[in-house]
């Protein structure tokens, strides 16, 4: 049984990877634009977003607006297969809050 760090960092490691699927299927040059806008706003990368969704959240609400929801429903759709993971809802309801 692997202990509890590597069970969280191997969830860690899994949403990390669904933003980034996610946010490639987006284009690379809005992939791109995300990335600097967390680093230049939040002073953070897509791997920090794990801890604080809240950065995320207010980066893809000022780039997509209305289409937020859209982007949502994309990471939601590439995080379903971890979302029982308490930790990965806690996350997903930062980001639908």
């Amino acid at each position: 049984m692997p202990a509890e760090d590597s069970i969280d960092q191997m969830k860690r490691t899994m949403v990390t990877l669904a933003i980034k699927n996610t946010l490639l299927e987006l284009g690379l040059e809005e992939y791109d634009k995300i990335v600097l806008m967390l680093q230049k706003d939040h002073n953070c990368s897509i791997e920090d977003c794990y801890d604080h969704p809240e950065f995320l959240k207010q980066v893809l609400q000022d780039l997509f607006g209305d289409s937020y929801n859209d982007v949502l429903n994309s990471l939601i759709e590439n995080l379903k297969n971890i979302s029982s993971h308490k930790s990965t809802k806690n996350f997903l309801d930062v980001l639908s809050g």
